[in-house]
């Protein structure tokens, strides 16, 4: 036996001539002599070796109750005995030891393990480094372990709606905060404690595995392989790999519909399509969506697409956002008919092969030539009087597009008001006065009288413009178009009629 301050103890574990190892006793005795005793009756004794500190204790225990995973805070004071050994090296609920998670000289948590077929109260047990012990009687309670019964259906892809049934599910907690099937986390739809309800999420291969419930005091509830994650859908191609906006991607493969009758949703990359355009099993085309707010490289993202009756049918990595056009100039940036607009810039065609479409603040233009830095078209007839700032919009053979906001503007469209004379032949001299005749340009480049060019003989500023009639050779009347240097046309229908020319048949006397 070894005598501390007074106090005996008989928990020898280890003595010879040399060495003694022995736990000391729960006491307050204060300081005293260490009296070594053997079994002879011999005795050693040093005077004023040890001192009884003020013992360990246990305060709280939260939570009181739970299972296998319930993580337990344990707090107190002096859990580690010692001054100068500033560790835990084990917690026991009820004679099983739990898996220390962390601790300090006053606080311990510590995740409960299995407890086994045993159900009911039992002791908190902590032994410090210095082999200190703190108990707690009878201050935790193994609950009975949750049990999952059924999982239907009990397997699926990302998107199917299963339901897990079974008892005390939340493991003594408050609420089943995550669940996981064959490793892949899953969205809670409800749950109480015999009844959860969930959407599978996406998942990294065809695989069978465990359905593991958590609760929020970390308790476990598990299945051993009650799940298995299949693909009923599978891909053939995506064409084209890569676009933009409005791009119409063409996805075929089988199982598209997941089984069911329709689709009722798809994605990319989490950016919803802007429209279903077919789908069948085999087939499925969609628009894309605006996508990125902001990309100047490629984001290669998931497609996704949901079926009525719940399942998605998910493809990984599948289609790449690629980087948006960028503009460099828009010249001119307002104009009226025929006014000719460069578009300059980078990617116009939206990895299409060509551009198939150009508006001006919503009126479509003529594209007069295109490719992927350059854009050249002729305006349309605008408002008369012209209109408000627009955007301009660029669209591609794959349904690529972008948009320009708020750069190109309709001016009041120039006004051919006088021609005179109103007929004549070649040779005729033609007055032709009007209202900004030039459309925006700076100066009048050509005259056509009912679609004959004319010869420009004299021109005041882009009111007044005086011509030559050119041959034509019979009667017809046309318009007068007035063109200037970007192309802008004025106007005037059936304003000049072609005389045809004068015949000498006879000179009398012809000397």
């Amino acid at each position: 036996s070894v005598t501390f301050a007074g106090v005996v103890s008989t928990d020898v574990s280890f003595g010879n001539q040399t060495t003694v190892v022995v736990r000391a006793p729960v006491s307050n005795a204060g300081t005293g002599s260490i009296t070594v005793t053997a079994n002879t009756g011999a005795f050693v004794t040093l005077l004023a070796a040890w001192t009884f500190d003020n013992p360990s204790s246990i305060t709280l225990v939260n939570p009181s109750s739970g299972q296998f995973g319930t993580r337990v805070t344990i707090t107190g004071n002096r859990f580690f005995g010692s001054s100068s050994i500033n560790n835990i090296t084990q917690v026991t609920f009820a004679g099983v030891s739990a898996s220390i998670v962390q601790y300090s000289d006053n606080t311990i948590i510590v995740t409960a393990a299995d407890s086994g077929v045993f159900t009911g109260v039992g002791h908190v047990r902590i032994v410090g480094g210095s082999g200190a012990i703190t108990h707690a009687n009878l201050s935790f309670t193994y609950l009975a372990r949750g049990n999952i019964t059924s999982v239907s259906p009990n397997f699926g892809q990302y998107g199917t709606r299963l339901t897990i049934v079974g008892s005390n599910l939340r493991g003594g907690g408050s609420q089943v905060s995550t669940v996981q099937l064959a490793g892949a986390n899953a969205s809670i739809l409800r749950e109480n404690n015999t009844f959860v309800e969930v959407v599978s999420g996406p998942f990294a291969g065809l695989t069978t595995g465990d359905v593991v419930l958590t609760a929020n005091t970390g308790a476990i509830v598990s299945s051993p392989g009650a799940w298995t994650f299949t693909n009923s859908c599978q891909i053939g191609s995506i064409t084209p790999l890569i676009g933009q906006e409005g791009t119409l991607v063409t996805i075929t493969g089988t199982g598209l519909r997941s089984g069911g009758t329709n689709l009722v949703a798809a994605n990319l990359g989490g950016f919803n399509v802007s429209r279903i355009v077919l789908d069948t099993d085999t087939t499925v085309i969609v628009a894309a969506g605006p996508g990125p707010t902001s990309t100047s490289s490629n984001l290669t993202v998931n497609v996704e697409m949901t079926a009525n009756t719940d399942p998605t049918c998910l493809f990984i990595n599948a289609w790449t956002y690629g980087a948006r056009a960028s503009i460099s100039s828009v010249l001119p940036a307002s104009g009226q008919r025929g006014t000719r607009v460069t578009i300059t810039g980078s990617g116009l065609r939206v990895y299409g092969a060509r551009v198939t479409n150009v508006s001006l603040a919503g009126i479509a233009a003529t594209i007069l030539s295109e490719s992927n830095t350059e854009i050249v078209v002729a305006a349309s007839s605008g408002p008369a009087l012209g209109g408000s700032l627009g955007d301009i919009i660029v669209t591609t053979d794959i349904g690529g597009r972008f948009v320009i906001p708020q750069v190109w503007t309709y001016i009041a469209a120039g006004r051919v008001l006088v021609v005179s004379p109103s007929s004549g032949q070649m040779g005729t001299v033609v007055r032709i006065s009007g209202l900004d005749m030039c459309g925006g340009g700076t100066t009048v480049v050509n005259v056509t009288l009912a679609g004959v060019a004319a010869n420009i003989t004299d021109q005041q500023a882009c009111n007044l413009i005086t011509v030559l009639a050119p041959d034509y050779g019979a009667n017809v009347t046309g318009e007068v178009a007035v063109i200037s240097d970007t192309g802008a046309v004025s106007v005037r229908a059936n304003s000049w009629t072609f005389v045809a020319s004068g015949l000498i048949q006879s000179i009398q006397p012809a000397a």
